[in-house]
């Protein structure tokens, strides 16, 4: 493990990635806005799970194999960038989804966790921290605890910021969940932040 420095900027780089909007956030507020609290916050346990997955597979060795691959890294990269727009896509598309004074079939505990960690598996976001950016603060010689420990930092802080955006979610959607005009606003909103989100990746490969 490096020094308590590099320590602290890997904790102020995670939480920079944390707090920056992308298809994790929309995720959480789209799903306490429209079915509440319980949900979201049971979404966000979901999308955690996804990050505990990445950081077992960065532990045992698997995201190194793949960042020292050209190939295997370029084309994880273009299946999140093939993945944000068609969420965006979806989202724009997905009036009766946003229309939330309309009754419709509840999201179960296990649908919201498992949408939650495929959300945060496909993440751009999450395969550039733990291919790119983690390696940089692993000695050589690291063993996998040190690896593991490092990188479920990023869970432990995702579930909390995320917490805290599906209690604000589900208390915006008790209040204005029955206004069309903000089912309008948050679909073309988060919609056009997901296509931007991906083609801002998309340019990055240039």
């Amino acid at each position: 493990m490096g020094d308590g420095a590099s320590i602290w900027v890997l904790i102020g780089t995670m939480l920079a990635l944390v707090l920056t909007p992308g298809a994790d956030t929309v995720y959480v507020v789209t799903r306490g806005i429209g079915e509440g609290r319980r949900i979201a916050l049971i979404g966000s346990v979901g999308l955690c799970s996804g990050y505990v997955v990445h950081a077992v597979l960065a532990a045992v060795g698997v995201s190194a194999v793949i960042a020292s691959s050209h190939v295997a890294f370029t084309t994880l990269r273009w299946v999140g960038v093939a993945y944000l727009v068609y969420l965006g896509v979806k989202v724009l598309r997905d009036r009766e989804g946003f229309d939330f004074s309309v009754p419709r079939q509840p999201t179960s505990a296990r649908q919201a966790v498992r949408q939650g960690m495929l959300t945060s598996l496909l993440n751009p976001k999450g395969l550039l921290f733990f291919l790119s950016i983690l390696p940089q603060f692993v000695g050589t010689h690291s063993g996998v605890g040190t690896v593991l420990g490092l990188g479920l930092l990023l869970p432990a802080m995702c579930l909390l910021v995320y917490s805290g955006w599906a209690i604000a979610a589900g208390t915006l959607g008790d209040r204005l969940g029955d206004d069309p005009r903000f089912g309008r606003i948050l679909r073309y909103g988060c919609g056009s932040i997901l296509v931007a989100l991906g083609g801002g990746l998309a340019a990055g490969h240039g």
